[in-house]
């Protein structure tokens, strides 16, 4: 028990990750990657300030992503942009290279992808990701909709669905029901400390 314990909170990229759908593959390839320097900087949760995202250029499109929340845990990855649709997406993927997460990346553990849909991103970054609730509701009574597995950690726990589709397949998704409002949350908004340049449609 105690490991299955440990694999739901790894598929989840920790607690912070507890509203995330998790993949086995990206939602990029790499022709769909893109850079935007706009992301690059400090930036702090709007509200109350309970966390901080910090962005830097990794590679040439790619950028290394920390996060430190209110509690002062520190999660760290590795990110793409690409544009799907009408909207821009971040596709994180826990650094396992980070010595900040040691504790927590265990050997033989699989670590997944998760999604985050930008809103906007400026005057303020508002994000977005997709509803699990609305997820698991879909795909069980559209079982064909995208390749995916359910899995079930506890008798009487909630199911929890892993995307397995491939890139495309993900992205045709995410095109398929951009507009249904049900099959998003607001995640946070944040505001950069220097002035952020606006994304181009």
């Amino acid at each position: 028990m105690r490991n299955t314990k440990w694999v739901l909170a790894f598929l989840f990229v920790g607690a912070m990750v507890g509203c995330y759908v998790p993949s086995i593959h990206p939602l990029y390839t790499k022709q769909d990657v893109i850079f935007n320097p706009a992301l690059v900087g400090q930036w702090v949760e709007s509200e109350k300030g309970k966390s901080q995202w910090v962005f830097v250029q990794k590679e040439e499109k790619s950028y290394g992503l920390r996060i430190t929340q209110e509690d002062k845990k520190v999660f760290v990855f590795t990110v793409h942009l690409l544009k799907v649709g009408a909207y821009y997406y971040l596709d994180l993927f826990p650094d396992t290279e980070d010595q900040t997460n040691e504790d927590f990346l265990l050997k033989s553990m699989l670590p997944a992808h998760s999604f985050i849909r930008i809103k906007q991103l400026a005057p303020t970054m508002d994000l977005e990701v997709m509803n699990t609730t609305w997820l698991t509701a879909y795909v069980k009574s559209n079982t064909a909709c995208i390749k995916h597995e359910t899995m079930v950690f506890y008798e009487k726990g909630d199911p929890l669905i892993v995307l397995t589709a491939n890139p495309k397949e993900l992205q045709a998704f995410m095109i398929q029901h951009e507009g249904t409002k049900e099959a998003w949350n607001q995640l946070n908004s944040f505001q950069k400390k220097s002035s952020p340049e606006a994304m181009k449609p």
